[in-house]
């Protein structure tokens, strides 16, 4: 039954729905609790009429499993049955065009055989809530995958709530260890909008991850709202000019005039320029001579698959063998 009241002279119906969580006994943390009272609330919200409903571990399972599945992929199952795996993208040096390094890219094998990228699986695991696992399961294979090939270097971009998770530092820090070499291998992409929404607990963050040896790269970088003040605090040594202003520099003046005052404040501050979406030899030329350190796109390298190990694989194999 709803509420009556009052307005303007006519009754109107009230429907009243809440959802809650307490401390500490659901969460520790003020992030933890909210995003479970939100799913209490997410639930009250299917109620026909008003209602209440409390966070408790039989809502958390019933919303897991509702949520995993997002955008027709499931996510909880791909995750266990492995078949979310990297691709790689080489990033090359503008001067020389030899590879310098690579970027690590999101793929996810469908049952039917087809292959979904990062596109349609990011917004699915935000959406299902496993954007962390996904970045954590990214971190593990291409761990395992740098120690099979010494001296390559890659880049891994993370999420905004991986970013701002306790568990990524614990998590990082022991993939590095149990990879020796690695973490001077490893350069940790975040995008500018993240870098931005607390600038504080985001200087934390990058500064504990320099501490383990990794570099830092802001994605997207022209996109959102980073101020000069900030670029400056943050220990950076990568920029990455976002793909959008690079591919109409043959088309749009101010296009060009905001890539060149974006390289000449990257090299003021003595931090690396990695120019997106490089699609023509043209635009390559411009920004090498503008003094772009490296170019990356479909024109300079394409996209390819990142096989296992062999031994790696073949474990995989007995595994699979081992559960079959």
């Amino acid at each position: 039954a709803g509420l009556a009241a009052a307005a303007g002279g006519a009754a109107a119906a009230v429907r009243l729905r809440m959802g809650a969580a307490t401390a500490p006994q659901h969460a520790d943390d003020a992030e933890t609790l909210m995003r479970n009272a939100n799913l209490a609330f997410d639930e009250a919200r299917r109620l026909s009429g008003s209602g209440f409903v409390f966070y408790g571990p039989q809502l958390a399972a019933t919303m897991t499993t509702r949520r995993a599945t997002a955008d027709g992929i499931d996510i909880l199952a791909a995750l266990n049955e492995r078949r979310i795996v990297p691709a790689r993208q080489a990033i090359v040096d503008a001067v020389t065009r030899q590879p310098a390094f690579h970027e690590a890219l999101l793929r996810l094998r469908l049952p039917d055989g087809g292959e979904a990228g990062a596109a349609r699986l990011v917004p699915a695991a935000e959406k299902a809530g496993l954007i962390e696992a996904v970045d954590h399961r990214m971190l593990e294979l291409i761990a395992a995958r740098m120690m099979g090939e010494p001296g390559l270097r890659i880049a891994l971009n993370i999420s905004p709530r991986t970013l701002a998770s306790r568990a990524w530092l614990g998590n990082l820090a022991a993939q590095l260890g149990a990879c020796p070499g690695v973490a001077e291998r490893l350069i940790i992409e975040i995008t500018e909008t993240a870098a931005v929404e607390d600038p504080g607990a985001t200087r934390a963050s990058l500064d504990a991850m320099k501490a383990l040896g990794v570099f830092i790269a802001i994605d997207d970088f022209g996109a959102g709202h980073t101020s000069f003040r900030h670029l400056r605090h943050f220990p950076i040594d990568l920029l990455k000019i976002d793909g959008a202003f690079v591919q109409n520099l043959a088309r749009s003046s101010d296009d060009r005039f905001f890539v060149r005052t974006l390289v000449d404040l990257a090299q003021h501050l003595g931090i690396a320029t990695v120019a997106e979406w490089v699609e023509d030899e043209d635009t390559a030329r411009l920004l090498t001579q503008w003094g772009v350190d490296y170019l990356q796109g479909e024109h300079i390298a394409p996209v390819t698959a990142w096989p296992e190990p062999a031994g790696l694989a073949v474990e995989r194999a007995r595994e699979r063998a081992r559960s079959a």
